[in-house]
């Protein structure tokens, strides 16, 4: 609850950086002490944490190795350096709280209630946030009024918030789509989902919605009385919810929405990659070489983020294998991809794709509730990663991982019989 609902608020500062240790550091830190004998247990007994787990630490120690690079060429200090590190670790741990969550505490009302809960708040909370009777969170200070004009309740940002919620999103769906229960309420949960994705005004997150709302519609649906009541039940929550966001976001996403435009993006990446300079990105810390990029079309986002990624990209031409280091991309490189080639280089990239293939595999051999929600919880943020730091923003890391060992030990309980496959 703390982690889906409380800001994200500095409680020790971390000089020269916008990174600072949280609530929910210390609290995973010491769940993670109290789990011990847990994560042993855990470890040993379920092949699947065991193989993700492996993979996990092979991904990790290439990060290790390249933080010591990244620190010997003076690339990344070796404070904040570590601090990603070790954070990459932290988001991971969840793995073994949700299994024992699941194994000890599990309860499909229980669970239903924290869902609904959450996403009430957050619907309030953005409502609130628009018409300026509460501030943002940014960089782990609060903020008066918006953050970057984009409502983004609890979280550090827009695209935050909206890829946490689309973690929720498959929960809602199989309830409607699997079980059959809880239907009414799961509308209105996937209702607020959408409304706060588009007045988040966050592209790829609506898109990542869509895709994932269809693709899980096209998959469970098998008589034409349902499929009529379900897209009945998509058109509707996709409509009231466009018309009560475009209210409320001053139609502001059909501004976003307008901008797009494919020749522009090739003229401004053009342009990035022809002025970028690591070295200059390294000393002014600035992602912008030549202001005359960020003019090109109208899709400032885009330029602003192009920008960036060509200055990282040119210090990966240096280290193509492992990369510069953790914490070279800063807060943010606004995409997942970039970011892992770039703080650990193509060698990391392949260990993170190789864990991602192994889970989908472990999801799709046992279709249970919890296993297809994560799966398409996992497809939502691949989505997203094309322009959000999702598995590294923490809220969104920690929730998919906890998720992850829910389904893993759901898949165990199916395989020894304790759970009928559903």
């Amino acid at each position: 609850m703390i982690i889906a609902i409380f800001p994200k608020i500095d409680i020790i500062n971390i000089a020269k950086s916008s990174a600072g240790i949280r609530i929910d550091d210390i609290m995973i830190a010491l769940l993670s002490v109290i789990l011990i004998p847990n994560i042993i247990k855990i470890y040993k007994s379920d092949d699947n944490v065991k193989k993700t787990t492996k993979w996990y630490i092979l991904y990790i120690i290439v990060c290790v190795i390249s933080l010591v690079y990244g620190i010997t060429k003076g690339y990344v200090g070796y404070k904040l350096g570590v601090l990603y590190l070790l954070r990459k670790i932290e988001y991971f741990i969840t793995i073994f709280s949700g299994y024992t969550f699941f194994k000890y505490q599990l309860n499909d009302n229980k669970v239903s209630r924290w869902i609904g809960i959450t996403l009430l708040f957050h619907f309030v909370f953005c409502i609130l946030q628009y018409f300026g009777y509460v501030g943002s969170f940014h960089s782990g200070e609060i903020v008066d009024g918006l953050n970057q004009g984009r409502v983004s309740s609890t979280f550090n940002g827009a695209y935050e918030m909206s890829a946490f919620l689309l973690l929720l999103l498959p929960m809602l769906l199989c309830n409607i789509l699997k079980d059959k229960k809880h239907i009414i309420t799961s509308i209105i949960g996937i209702f607020i989902v959408f409304a706060c994705t588009f007045i988040s005004q966050s592209r790829i997150s609506l898109i990542a919605f869509l895709i994932i709302t269809f693709i899980m519609f096209y998959h469970y649906t098998k008589t034409s009385r349902r499929n009529r009541f379900i897209i009945l039940a998509v058109a509707v929550t996709v409509v009231a919810g466009g018309l009560i966001a475009v209210k409320f976001g001053d139609s502001k996403i059909s501004q976003r929405l307008g901008s797009v435009s494919f020749k522009n993006y090739a003229q401004a990446t053009e342009c990035a990659w022809m002025y970028k300079n690591f070295d200059l990105y390294l000393s002014e810390k600035s992602w912008i070489t030549n202001a005359s990029c960020l003019t090109v079309g109208e899709d400032y986002s885009w330029n602003l983020r192009v920008n960036h990624w060509m200055q990282l990209l040119d210090g990966v031409v240096r280290s193509p294998i492992v990369g510069t280091g953790p914490s070279i991309s800063g807060s943010a490189a606004d995409g997942e991809y970039i970011r892992i080639i770039a703080e650990s280089g193509f060698l990391g990239f392949i260990m993170f794709a190789i864990i991602i293939i192994n889970i989908i595999k472990t999801l799709s051999k046992t279709e249970t509730k919890w296993s297809s929600a994560t799966k398409y919880a996992l497809y939502s943020m691949l989505i997203g990663s094309l322009f959000i730091d999702i598995f590294s923003a923490s809220k969104v890391a920690m929730m998919f991982w906890f998720m992850l060992g829910m389904a893993y030990a759901d898949i165990s309980e199916v395989k020894d019989g304790k759970r009928k496959k559903n």
